[in-house]
């Protein structure tokens, strides 16, 4: 005859530990290369942003972009301390921004002013990151990663912050435009 020997807690808790440290091991991975992207995509901004500022016509959509680069330096350092915080040296991975900005002003049949054409490509790349940085938050949370989920958390409230404004300054445009096409056919 055979006896069933109850289950302790001890043993349960010995059998779930390695499936525990595989799921967490995994998280960390995706973390990690997210975090390596994210470094990558914000230098790739850096370097992109500056252009932006000098070719957008309006003098507040200039502005914007000047803090959006001063923003993204504050991003740059916060990755950084979310690497070092998991005892990791920051390395870049790989960036579909460039990408994104090809596609988007591509895809534009309409005549835009260089101004909504900036606007436009800013927006999908900060949807993008908002995306992005909140899912690395969330996988950061579950990795009891408490510290780079509240500074993922940081990042993800300025690119909201960011996404307002530039919908702000896209609605003025895009009410500008449709004034001026209505002046044009009036006159």
């Amino acid at each position: 005859m055979r006896r069933i020997i109850p289950k302790t807690k001890q043993a349960v808790m010995i059998n779930s530990q390695p499936k525990t440290n595989v799921k967490k091991n995994a998280l960390n991975r995706v973390l990690m290369q997210g975090l390596k992207d994210g470094l990558a995509t914000e230098h790739t901004l850096i370097t992109i942003l500056p252009g932006y500022a000098r070719v957008s016509v309006s003098a507040e959509l200039t502005s914007t972009f000047d803090l959006y680069a001063t923003q993204l330096e504050e991003h740059i350092d916060k990755l950084r301390l979310a690497f070092k915080s998991l005892g990791e040296r920051p390395a870049q991975g790989s960036t579909i921004i460039r990408k994104i900005i090809i596609e988007v002003i591509a895809s534009r049949e309409e005549v835009l002013s260089i101004d909504m054409k900036l606007i436009r490509v800013a927006r999908c790349i900060i949807n993008f990151q908002i995306m992005e940085y909140s899912t690395l938050e969330k996988i950061a949370r579950l990795n009891d990663s408490t510290y780079v989920s509240s500074l993922l958390s940081f990042i993800v409230k300025q690119e909201i912050e960011r996404q307002k404004v530039l919908g702000r300054l896209e609605a003025e445009f895009q009410n500008r435009m449709q004034n001026d096409k209505a002046g044009q056919t009036v006159g």
